[in-house]
């Protein structure tokens, strides 16, 4: 897909690229996660859509789990290197971030419910406790310094290398500025998401593993009504109906009134 604003250029490189965005958007990166269609650049016949029951109503990650229910219902997904789109993604440094953030959260959500992980939706998450830990061990151990910025020194490479795939993609010396700091706000943005989603759920099982629960059984359930006799059942099924005499009808009332009532709901 394409799009009109340097922006949206830019996001479609990373996201396509398999350093920017592990190939989410090509299955022919060299290195890609497992590809699925999103609804940037998708076609699917109404039938197959409805048959799965749409998109999730979910702000991130409706289209792959939608993707996934396809491929699941036995629908075959291909690639058409030469259709081209116009997705015209317009985004900010800060909005490419909240997005990502967005995205990271989906993943553990898709990876819950639909088994839909791998290692490599991990990398950014690795990449955000790296940079907290060389924070706090680099003025603690200056000794350290060296090998703990090593892996920082290998990403801002990489990102070096993105900035000249994309720039010579794209055709762009604007773009090839911008795309490293697009990265970085992915990336961030991403793992960031990806944390605080697995500590939701670590907080929501810690809560009804802790929650508390009564003293005993019969605080938490009424008791249960004492069975009925046979003139109060079928009184109560005289009720059920509209059909409730006074007083209380006999046995040969009750069962007019329920066969008076069942005749009028058949017709």
């Amino acid at each position: 897909s394409s799009a009109d604003h340097l922006s949206g250029r830019c996001l479609n490189f990373l996201m396509s690229s398999s350093f920017g965005g592990a190939g989410a958007r090509d299955p022919e990166a060299r290195l890609h996660m497992k590809y699925y269609p999103r609804t940037g650049n998708l076609a699917v016949r109404s039938e197959l859509a409805r048959g799965v029951g749409g998109f999730s109503q979910v702000a991130y990650g409706e289209d792959i789990g939608f993707s996934q229910r396809l491929l699941q219902s036995g629908a075959r997904v291909m690639y058409v290197a030469g259709m081209r789109v116009l997705h015209n993604e317009r985004r900010s440094l800060w909005q490419a971030f909240g997005d990502a953030r967005g995205k990271g959260g989906a993943r553990v959500r898709l990876a819950r419910t639909q088994g839909m992980h791998e290692l490599i939706h991990m990398a950014p998450a690795v990449l955000c406790l790296y940079l907290v830990i060389a924070a706090l061990a680099v003025p603690l151990r200056p000794d350290l310094a060296l090998p703990a910025l090593a892996p920082g020194a290998a990403y801002c490479l990489i990102l070096g290398i993105l900035a000249i795939q994309g720039g010579a993609s794209i055709g762009s010396l604007t773009a090839a500025l911008c795309i490293p700091f697009y990265a970085v706000a992915m990336h961030l943005g991403y793992g960031l998401g990806y944390w605080t989603g697995w500590a939701a759920v670590v907080a929501q099982a810690i809560c009804r593993r802790w929650a508390p629960r009564g003293r005993g059984r019969a605080d938490r359930d009424p008791p249960a009504p004492a069975p009925a006799a046979p003139e109060d059942a079928l009184s109560t099924g005289c009720a059920q109906y509209g059909a409730m005499p006074s007083p209380p009808c006999s046995v040969e009332q009750a069962e007019t009134a329920t066969g008076a009532c069942q005749s009028e709901v058949a017709e």
